[in-house]
Parts: C-alpha cells; structure tokens; sequence
C-alpha cells in the first residue's frame, strides 16, 4: 500500500485534472493506408485507430477500441508490430499485435501488473525490453518482451519521487527517469541479457521534471521541466551512460512532452500551459536549444508524435479533447497547424505507427545524419 507524500497528492490530482472531454467523430475507412495512428483515450478508456494519409497528414477515425481502466500511455515496438498501452487506474500494462495492412489491434491477454499510476512506458531501440514508469510508488518496472509480443516481468526498481519520464540511450544500454516531484533524473544501466537495471545516481534538473528525448546520434538528453518552463540538456556519456549538463533554456509555459525531428536537428515540445507547440533549433557541437516558434494548439497539449518522414506533427490535446494536425516545413523548422479533430475523452496520448520504423532500431548512434 502507497500512502500519499508531501505533494504527491496534488501531482495526481494535477494529472487526472488536466484530462478533459469531448465526443469523436469519423470517417469512412481507408484500410489501404499503411500508416496509423494510436491514441489512448483515458477518460473513455478506449484506444482510438486512425488512418494517415500519406501525402495530406489528414486522419480519418478506423475504429475505437475498449481497453481495461484509464488507458494513459502509449509505447510502439521498433518492428512495428506491437502496440503497449499502460492503465493509470486498474495499474497494468497491455501488449496489442498491430496488422500493419489495416492497423487493427488485436489484444493478447493477459495484461501485466505494474505498480501504482504507470504514467509513462518506453522500449529499449533493440525491442527486447519494455519499462513502465510508476509515478505513486516511485519505481519502474521492466519486462522482457517474447518473440510473440507478451511481457514477462524482471523486476522492480526505485526511482526519484513520482516517475513521469523515459529516455533510452540508442544502444539500449542506459535508461533515464523524470522524477517530477524530486526535480532530478535517474540514471541507470540496463544488462543487456537480461533487461535488469542497476542504479546509477541521480542528476538535478529544473523543477518537476515531466519529458525527455535523446538525440541517437549525438547523445544528447533533453528534459523539459514543467513549471520553471524551461528545458535542460545533458550529454550522454557513450561508455558510462552518465550525464554532464551543458545548459538551460526557455521554453513556454509548462512543457509537458517533447519529440525530435527524424533528422535529430529539431526539438519539438507540447506546451500545456501556454496551448501551443514549440520549435527549437539544436546546436550540433554543443546540443544548445533556440527556440524559433510557436504554433496555437487546441486546451492541453499533452503529447506529440512525428512521422517518420519528418512531414507532419500530431498532438494530443487532453482538455480539448481533440488532436491537432500540423505539417512541417522540408527543413523541420516551421510547423503550420492544418486542422484540429475531434477525439475521444482525456485524449493523453499519441504515436504514429509506420512500417518504416522496424529500422529505427539498427541505428545505436553511430551513423550522423548529413549536414
């Protein structure tokens, strides 16, 4: 049993309140489409499946999926062939095979246990281990993922108070953890045959720490810190995994998610405070942030997705109900917002699912892109 701690509480009360309502609506189906994407819809605890046109980024509404109790976040397998989803109030996690000719899911039960709240899930880039984030009992738990997609459990290890984040290094050797209520990052090593972690300290961030993103090919780790609006970057350390600060920037008001460009060149955050997306450029040789823009989002920004392509952005916007489609400039620095459509109740997360993205996994940073 977790009692609640000084601020823990209204941490909680903080993320079920940013969860609002609206209805969905569709379309006809375009089963021919081979790219999709997966919501997690908390308030209605369903997943909703959309088709993506390839040239336009527009959605059309396939299907809505039942789930167990408060569906919260989202993780994709590097194959592309399995979708994971954590249930912030029934404390599981589910494992769903994805047909990637119609991007049906197809749920293969039984789901997991995992501790209290898991607000976050994130995969290791080889796809052989899956770690959940459990923000009321301060802990991760990981799992091996079998041949078929099914999860077995490792173990459970402590974290910082109140999880909120992931990040994996891109040789799926380190792992990193938001603690949003202890304003700092664990840092841990991941055993590569086995998937157990062991610690490795802690860093300081800025205040209540709430997202990440590694950049694969130059090893930096960005956190973006909710209330001191502001997002800290991190070298990753190839050999020991640790990380050295390099600096902190602006960003608007109350960053709660981030996605980098396939390029690895933008910075992209959800911004649930100031209802917008933001754009920043990164310096290659010192990982420095600029910010260059914004773009107005429905109420709640809560997490965004990019395609592989680097076209389009999508967010979900939890207090709307809705998700914004936007599309991005060739060079990934301008985001123009396209339309915002409805989605179901407590939309709190997104991911873009594309055959493309089975070999994101070879890449463990070694490769730069061009430029």
């Amino acid at each position: 049993m977790f009692l609640p701690k000084h601020g823990r509480l209204a941490a909680a009360i903080f993320t079920l309140w940013c969860l609002g309502a609206s209805l969905a609506t569709g379309g006809a189906a375009n089963t021919k489409a081979m790219r999709f994407l997966y919501s997690a819809n908390l308030y209605d605890n369903s997943l909703s499946i959309h088709a993506v046109d390839a040239q336009s980024g527009e959605l059309t509404l396939l299907h809505n999926v039942p789930t167990d109790s408060g569906p919260r976040a989202l993780a994709l397998h590097p194959t592309a062939d399995f979708l994971y989803v954590t249930h912030l109030h029934a404390n599981t996690v589910a494992a769903y095979f994805i047909d990637n000719e119609t991007g049906e899911l197809r749920h293969k039960p039984p789901d997991v246990a995992t501790q209290g709240m898991p607000e976050a899930v994130a995969l290791t880039p080889n796809g052989h281990y899956l770690y959940v984030a459990n923000a009321y009992a301060d802990s991760i738990s990981a799992y091996r993922v079998a041949a078929d997609g099914a999860l077995h459990e490792i173990g459970v290890y402590a974290t910082g108070d109140y999880p909120l984040a992931i990040a994996i290094e891109p040789c799926s050797r380190y792992l990193y953890v938001a603690n949003y209520l202890s304003d700092n990052a664990s840092v841990f090593s991941i055993d590569p045959g086995s998937g157990a972690l062991a610690p490795l300290g802690k860093v300081p961030t800025g205040t209540n720490p709430s997202a990440m993103a590694v950049d694969k090919y130059r090893y930096y780790l960005y956190i973006a810190n909710g209330i001191a609006s502001t997002i800290h970057s991190f070298q990753i350390n190839r050999n020991t995994g640790g990380l050295s600060p390099l600096g902190e920037f602006s960003a608007p008001l109350y960053p709660y998610a981030l996605a980098l460009a396939p390029s690895q060149n933008y910075l992209y955050s959800a911004n649930f405070g100031s209802d917008d997306v933001a754009v920043f450029t990164l310096n290659k040789s010192n990982g420095a942030l600029r910010y260059l823009m914004g773009a107005a989002a429905d109420a709640g920004p809560f997490s965004v997705s990019v395609d592989t392509r680097g076209r389009y952005l999508y967010s979900a916007n939890v207090r709307a109900s809705s998700i914004s489609i936007y599309a991005i400039d060739p060079n990934g620095a301008t985001l123009e917002l396209k339309r915002s459509v409805p989605a179901r109740p407590g939309v709190a997360a997104v991911v873009l699912h594309d055959t493309s993205r089975a070999e994101l996994h070879t890449n463990c940073g070694t490769s730069p892109p061009p430029g």
